[in-house]
């Protein structure tokens, strides 16, 4: 926004003329931005039309923003390690891709160098490590540590429609998969418990329908995840579950929703700070309402 009042302001009065399309596609863009864990600064892609995009910083109370990258072909941002000194973000290296990381006042470096078609890279809870999928007919996840700028496969296992979420002590995983390719063998996935050390899977939740998108509460103690509460079929009724490593079955906690669930979503779920909480999105016709639901099930909110 910024952007654009200066550009308006610039101009003199009578040349100002309504918008176009062709004006708002040549307006800078800010495809991701991510605020620091303590609040304090804000960094952000800036992406203009005709040059490549670069990482900017600036406070949150304000002040001149400071650039952190210069034309090194960024193609998607991870975020802020868990300590908010770092970001890490994927870049083109020769025909592939590469992790980098950069920290304000330093220049960037490759930390980790991707194998084609790597996905979902993220951090783990400690701030050094970070993790991300590779494969064709099936992915493995791989972990790449930012210390020693290594990297190592840590399943074996290639998993279909892969989706998975690191404990926070990062010793596990939880991962969801279906068992073949197909759009209709979408619509049947379970989700496991992967050792990060020696790869071993334990199944977690087996059942018919739905099962996947595993988040971890802060403490490392429940997993909640996107369920068809045990029914198969083309149109899902979709809710939030959760469950406790080691327990032999799911809380359903979402099939309370007086509309009974969404085919459009949840998305995003996520848990409040305290883990007593759980938030979500859904696509409702044209609307896109956010809820709040306790973790151990009641009202919506």
């Amino acid at each position: 926004r910024r952007a654009g009042e200066t550009l308006l302001a610039a101009l003199p009065a009578a040349a100002q003329t309504p918008l176009t399309l062709d004006d708002v596609r040549r307006l800078p863009s800010t495809p991701w931005f991510g605020i620091t864990p303590d609040g304090a600064r804000v960094a952000y892609l800036l992406a203009d039309p005709g040059a490549q995009a670069d990482l900017w910083l600036v406070a949150t109370a304000g002040g001149a923003p400071q650039r952190l990258t210069r034309d090194i072909g960024i193609r998607s941002v991870v975020g802020w390690n868990a300590s908010g000194d770092r970001i890490a973000f994927v870049a083109a290296e020769s025909d592939s891709a590469a992790l980098w990381l950069v920290q304000p006042g330093t220049a960037p470096r490759i930390t980790c160098r991707l194998p084609r078609g790597a996905r979902s890279a993220s951090w783990l809870a400690d701030g050094q490590r970070l993790s991300f999928a590779v494969g064709t007919a099936g992915e493995s996840i791989f972990l790449c540590d930012a210390r020693t700028r290594e990297t190592r496969q840590v399943t074996a296992k290639g998993y279909i429609g892969l989706e998975f979420a690191w404990a926070p002590s990062g010793d596990r995983i939880a991962v969801s998969a279906q068992g073949r390719p197909g759009f209709y063998e979408a619509l049947e996935s379970d989700l496991f418990l992967v050792d990060a050390r020696t790869g071993a899977e334990t199944p977690l939740v087996t059942r018919p329908g739905v099962d996947r998108s595993p988040v971890w509460s802060p403490d490392g103690s429940q997993i909640a995840f996107v369920s068809g509460f045990g029914r198969s079929g083309l149109l899902p009724n979709l809710g939030i579950a959760v469950i406790r490593p080691g327990d032999p079955a799911p809380r359903d906690i979402g099939t309370s929703h007086d509309r009974g669930g969404f085919f459009e979503g949840p998305f995003l779920h996520a848990w409040s700070s305290d883990g007593r909480e759980i938030y979500y999105s859904v696509i409702d016709g044209l609307e896109s309402p956010l809820f709040r639901l306790s973790a151990n099930g009641g009202p919506f909110a």
